[in-house]
């Protein structure tokens, strides 16, 4: 061992003295520049896979809002449903149905998610001959006109708008709920 290192002083000291340098391959100086070369393919790896990773969540996103949005109108018609089977007033009815849609706001131009704007109710009742009519105020405006034991059927529509408008065939879509209910 003692011979080793006397071996390698000697080696040092002759290239020493003939000028030369001394700087040898250490393997940090090679791992700093394996490092840098494979910074530039991660930074590469990176900019690739990015846009792809933002696109799908923004996908996740937008569809979670059509989701959330569908929901909405699907509960906003059974609720109005709910009322129009218990024999509440049109104007009731329609209340119900805006007051529980009324998260759906989207748009500046929306004051509810069924409005003349955003979307529509319609309210039809059925009596035993199959045939569906509107449903109105009985003459004393204190209930609906169907019967008991009527079918009532309520059918929203609303437009869903989109968070970001990237996924074009998400946009302006109209979601489309029926319920239907028999009269207590």
């Amino acid at each position: 061992m003692n011979v080793m290192i006397y071996y390698r002083k000697a080696i040092s000291r002759i290239g020493a003295q003939q000028g030369e340098s001394m700087h040898r391959t250490t393997p940090a100086r090679c791992s700093s520049r394996l490092s840098a070369r494979r910074g530039g393919s991660t930074l590469v790896e990176f900019a690739l896979v990015v846009p792809v990773l933002l696109a799908l969540l923004m996908g996740i996103m937008e569809f979670g809002f059509l989701v959330k949005n569908n929901l909405l109108v699907a509960n906003a018609t059974r609720e109005g449903a709910r009322a129009a089977a218990t024999g509440k007033t049109v104007e009731v009815i329609r209340q119900r149905v805006t007051d529980f849609a009324a998260p759906m706001k989207v748009s500046p131009a929306c004051s509810g998610s069924v409005s003349a704007n955003c979307g529509s109710i319609a309210m039809q009742f059925s009596s035993n001959s199959g045939a569906y009519g509107t449903l109105t105020n009985n003459t004393t405006n204190t209930a609906n006109n169907a019967n008991s034991g009527d079918l009532v059927r309520i059918v929203v529509s609303a437009r869903h708008r989109p968070l970001t408008r990237f996924f074009f065939f998400l946009n302006n879509r109209d979601i489309n709920v029926t319920v239907t209910m028999r009269r207590e």
